[in-house]
């Protein structure tokens, strides 16, 4: 059975040991040789809880996979000669700057597969396995271009590989003066050097000190990860520092660049889900604790408060002691929802369109109460999805209501606006305002557990949590978009099958 990223499990997630897989890709980070990738990747299976493990590598001059290494499969079956059936496998691409490097397997004997925690384990150790490896060939290039032009005397030869690689690369002469670099490393060293001729710095740190470190590495090389931000955006580039010297006379230096935005951007991602995930458990098991207490709770003031002989004053005691065991009891309720699966009953193909048309209906003349226009814009053919209509009311109802608190509020803002589109192989809903936004300093934190900005006792801060884990329920994803103005809170869905049909 082959279980790759998004199939769906109900199991109990593995408690993955997250510092080991930093710590993993950390090394990872720093390794140059390919067969000290290749072990690594299969330590880090090991840590994981993979029972076996295989990387296959792309070979250019066949155009085909073929086996690096392995661990755990070398048991055959005497009738047929074949392995046995694994009850789980995940496989996970090794892609760095859009080249194929290779593909990671790894194989659990436990009958339930692979948990989400270690789904996303895996895909991080890839990711540092598909860089490591491109960076590995990146030096070998290298060394095979700097060996061809000192063989031939052949700058232009050199020029032409350089020229011809994904990566920003640039050779500097050892004042720091820019010999040659190719399109990427001249854009990134634009934005990484405030100092360009010569190159002093990179990304603040003296070159100097880079250099020093690569000596002392006694592999002479140093990895460096910058990261430039510009407003609420910003950008991660890998920096490889290579001197070139005779006898520790410095002859000139190699930079090699890459751009791992997007590949610490995915980690992020999968690093919060996980986090919410974990603590969707925590709140199953604190809900389940506390209901039983808070019901004693609210009989026992009830019954009390209905004692005769009770002055008014103790009675407005008992009463305050009812209103907020029923509050507690509230928040219990909504922290159960962490625990919710797809295998509750209701689950189906959803028009998205019917389905939040009658949720928006409910919350129409709140908003015109208001003197706010509520809008929607809907593709005419929006492909189905597959989820729970109520969920996924309530989920858009959720983030219709946090608009309309913001703009009545503040003050600032007229306008909600939910849109419904197809984008690729997605179905997105946008929920747009008008009004303040949302503060720089609270962006990272709005979907974290009971965090709210509301008034004390106005807000229990599980609406945004529990949108985001319905979110995730439906193999999907609930961001906050950067726009100009207002907020922008987009739902990703995964398009239904039948949308393809």
């Amino acid at each position: 059975m082959e279980i790759g990223p998004l199939e769906w499990s109900t199991e109990l997630a593995m408690q993955v040991n997250w510092a080991a897989v930093a710590r993993r890709t950390q090394t990872l980070a720093r390794a140059l040789q390919v067969d000290d990738v290749l072990s690594q990747a299969l330590d880090g299976g090991d840590e994981i809880g993979a029972d076996g493990a295989a990387v296959w590598l792309f070979d250019r001059s066949s155009y085909r996979l073929e086996l690096a290494t392995e661990r755990g499969l070398d048991t055959l079956e005497s009738d047929s000669g074949h392995r046995p059936e694994w009850p789980g496998l995940f496989k996970i691409p090794l892609s760095s700057a859009g080249a194929l490097g290779g593909v990671i397997e790894f194989y659990t004997r436990a009958a339930e597969g692979f948990s989400e925690d270690q789904h996303c384990a895996f895909t991080i150790l890839g990711a540092a396995v598909a860089g490591a490896l491109q960076r590995s060939h990146e030096v070998e290039q290298l060394r095979q271009a700097r060996e061809e032009a000192a063989a031939l005397g052949a700058v232009d030869a050199l020029q032409t590989i350089v020229q011809s690689l994904p990566q920003g690369v640039v050779l500097l002469d050892p004042a720091g003066h820019v010999l040659l670099a190719n399109r990427n490393g001249g854009i990134y060293l634009e934005r990484l050097s405030d100092e360009q001729d010569p190159v002093l710095t990179i990304g603040s740190v003296p070159l100097t000190v880079l250099q020093g470190e690569a000596f002392a590495s006694g592999i002479d090389l140093c990895v460096r990860e910058v990261e430039l931000r510009s407003g609420e955006r910003s950008w991660h580039y890998s920096v490889t520092v290579v001197p070139v010297h005779e006898n520790r006379s410095l002859l000139g230096t190699v930079l090699s660049i890459e751009d791992v935005s997007e590949r610490r951007l995915t980690e992020q991602r999968l690093f919060h889900d996980a986090r919410l995930a974990s603590i969707g458990e925590f709140a199953s098991g604190l809900a389940h604790e506390l209901n039983n207490p808070m019901m004693i709770v609210l009989g026992v003031a009830e019954m009390l408060r209905d004692d005769p002989s009770l002055g008014a004053d103790k009675r407005g005691i008992l009463e305050a002691a009812a209103q907020a065991a029923v509050r507690a009891a509230e928040i219990v309720k909504q922290m159960t929802t962490f625990t919710d699966t797809q295998q509750e009953r209701g689950w189906d193909a959803l028009n998205l369109r019917d389905v939040l048309s009658e949720a928006m209906s409910l919350v129409e003349t709140r908003c015109a109460g208001s003197n706010i226009f509520l809008v929607t814009e809907w593709d005419e053919n929006l492909p189905p999805v597959y989820g729970q209509a109520g969920k996924l009311q309530q989920l858009v109802l959720d983030l219709i209501n946090n608009a309309h608190e913001a703009l009545v509020q503040s003050g600032v803002g007229t306008r909600i606006c939910v849109r419904g589109r197809a984008v690729d192989s997605e179905v997105w809903i946008d929920v747009e305002d008008n009004g303040p936004g949302v503060p720089a300093d609270i962006r990272d934190n709005i979907f974290d557990l009971f965090f709210s900005t509301k008034r004390e006792h106005q807000g229990k801060g599980l609406g945004l949590s529990v949108a985001h884990r319905t979110a995730v329920e439906h193999r999907g994803a609930l961001t906050l978009e950067p726009v100009a103005e207002g907020a922008l809170f987009r739902l990703r869905l995964p398009q239904h099958k039948w949308a393809s049909q």
